[in-house]
């Protein structure tokens, strides 16, 4: 085992220590660097060394729910020491603090680890069964692209994700200072005051006000503040007005004190949501307790207005049917979300909502009900579910209510293939070039063009009232951002095809500029960053490619390509790459980013 830091005890306050939290190993370092520079710490934070037969840390590859490589410990690790696990392909830094090196480090900012002994789950990072895209936040930083250090006030590990983001310190990429052994805070003196919640949750209406108690373990004769933050749930700051980060005090020897939570009355009709917080930043002697957890749950709200008719969520009421159909057609009722794009129609109105479950668009010929169609908007709409052409639809309106303004929109995902999952979705297809450019017509009424990233065509459709209509056809690759739709092939069941995207702006289409080397070889080589094909398109063939990492390691090595060519990098670490194109006497090179 590697650089062991110890904490020093007295005598008499061990006895204490074995009730405190430091009883078994958890992370307390992971590295996620440049190329193959990743490395995972364990922590024995207790005073006795730990046997480890029996735990194991297993790996689950972009949202699986099972587990994908394990690693299983042997030896013994001392008190105070760490266990390190490094990629056999790491820097010599890594490499020489490592008690081994094993392919359970071949993970990316989206793979989950799991430390457990005897079939005990004792540490997590990372989710199990979710696919974050690629990365889970972490503070200012994230799993991806980061060293992460766990925080000295951390003294055990913890089963949820949510809680366990926040435990992190961040430090750049590389970084490799704290590798080989971790510093934490003693687990506390009998003489130590530890802060906690006084139950671990509670229930709440709408327009009610949660007193959540907060109570030490011991009087002190000082103040002492800690703070009560937002940490997670299935909520968010707006179900809860607006909350910010609060700072409860503790006068002198005072040992309960709480916090009032004022639960946001709104109109929509929403099922029971759940809002977690977590105790952070004791002041002074003050220490964290192990319950510093406090999940807060909102009832499932009344139904706003219109009694008359249900309210449901988006994707109760779009589900296909086998003819490519919602399964509640004709159905009335309520649906509610944020307005995504703008109105595609010059009378009435034309645009796409989406509530997180699912999305939709709301059609009306010519009535807007006196509503201005704005990004970001929430509404509520009633009327019956409908379909044309396969899209969903919700037509034969009765009202339209404007509930908030100013709501954010996320983060396009990426996806390689249009169908009914990515209907109301804001998305993002990358590496794309015209199939046919006359195509771009640049009707005012709107016009679709075909373009290919070279393994699949897509449709994309350049609706009216976007900005996108005088643009001229892109005459090199571009990347497109838009909100996923259909014009199926028929107008009568079943609808199988026309799935499209739809930018909402000229700034949805992100021209990639051609590369133009000393020789005069024109090349694009795209998309970069990559999320895994990487895209050639050259003026001449039979070139050879060498894709090395930053080690000067050649990963990819192909001859005879030709124009139009495709290279598959998921295989590989994310990172960054020289890209080496030969051709005789003519050469080419270009930095590339691979981020999955």
């Amino acid at each position: 085992m590697k650089k062991i830091l110890l904490t020093v005890f007295g005598a008499a306050q061990m006895m204490f220590l074995f009730s405190q939290p430091c009883t078994d190993l958890f992370f307390s370092e992971y590295i996620e660097g440049t190329s193959n520079n990743k490395a995972i710490e364990i922590y024995n934070p207790t005073l006795s060394a730990i046997n480890l037969t029996g735990y194991v840390v297993y790996r689950s590859n972009n949202g699986s729910p099972s587990y994908q490589d394990s690693l299983v410990l042997s030896g013994t690790l001392p008190a105070g020491g760490v266990y390190i696990a490094g990629n056999p392909s790491a820097v010599v830094g890594i490499t020489s603090l490592s008690d081994t090196l094993h392919t359970i480090t071949f993970y990316n900012g989206d793979d989950v680890l799991h430390l457990v002994h005897n079939g005990v789950l004792l540490d997590v990072i990372g989710e199990l069964g979710v696919d974050p895209g690629t990365n889970w936040p972490v503070g200012t930083g994230a799993t991806s692209e980061f060293t992460l250090v766990r925080m000295v006030g951390i003294q055990q590990g913890t089963t949820s994700w949510t809680a366990g983001a926040t435990q992190w310190d961040v430090f750049p990429q590389d970084n490799l200072a704290n590798l080989g052994s971790h510093t934490m805070t003693s687990c506390g003196a009998a003489s130590d005051t530890l802060v906690n919640f006084t139950q671990p949750s509670g229930t709440f209406n709408e327009g009610a006000i949660a007193n959540i108690p907060i109570y030490l373990n011991t009087p002190v004769n000082a103040s002492l503040d800690v703070d009560v933050v937002l940490v997670g749930g299935t909520g968010s700051a707006a179900d809860v007005n607006n909350y910010t980060t609060q700072t409860v005090n503790f006068p002198n020897n005072v040992t309960t004190a709480s916090l009032n939570v004022t639960i946001t009355d709104d109109i929509t009709q929403e099922g029971a949501e759940t809002i977690i917080f977590a105790l952070r930043n004791p002041s002074g002697a003050l220490d964290l307790g192990p319950d510093t957890l406090y999940t807060l749950t909102i009832n499932a709200s009344d139904q706003p207005w219109n009694p008359g008719l249900p309210f449901y969520s988006i994707a109760q009421v779009r589900g296909a049917n086998t003819q490519g159909q919602p399964d509640s057609m004709t159905v009335l009722c309520g649906v509610g979300g944020t307005v995504y794009g703008v109105n595609f129609r010059t009378t009435g109105f034309s645009f796409f909502i989406n509530d997180a479950t699912a999305g939709m668009n709301i059609f009306s010929p010519t009535n807007t009900f006196g509503y201005t169609v704005t990004e970001g908007d929430s509404v509520v709409v009633y009327g019956e579910v409908t379909t044309f052409r396969g899209l969903s639809q919700m037509a034969f309106l009765d009202s339209v209510l404007l509930i908030s303004t100013g709501n954010p929109i996320p983060n396009p995902l990426v996806v390689t293939t249009l169908n009914e999952s990515t209907e109301g979705e804001m998305i993002r297809i990358n590496g794309l070039t015209l199939v046919t450019p006359s195509q771009w017509t640049n009707n005012t009424n709107g016009f679709t063009v075909d373009a290919t990233d070279g393994i699949t065509t897509f449709q994309v459709r350049i609706e009216r009232n976007t900005t996108a209509i005088p643009m001229p056809a892109p005459a090199v690759p571009f990347d497109v951002i838009g909100i996923g739709s259909q014009f199926a092939s028929t107008t009568t069941p079943p609808f199988t095809d026309g799935y499209q995207i739809v930018p909402r702006k000229i700034e949805d289409i992100i021209l990639l500029n051609a590369v133009e080397n000393e020789n005069g070889w024109d090349v694009s080589i795209y998309p970069n960053p990559t999320s895994g094909i990487l895209n050639i398109s050259s003026e001449i063939d039979n070139y050879s490619i060498q894709i090395m990492d930053l080690t000067g390691k050649v990963v990819i090595n192909k001859n005879q390509l030709s124009a139009n060519a495709h290279i598959d990098m998921m295989h590989l670490a994310n990172g960054i790459y020289m890209v080496k194109l030969n051709k005789g006497s003519e050469q080419l090179t270009k930095k590339i980013i691979l981020k999955k």
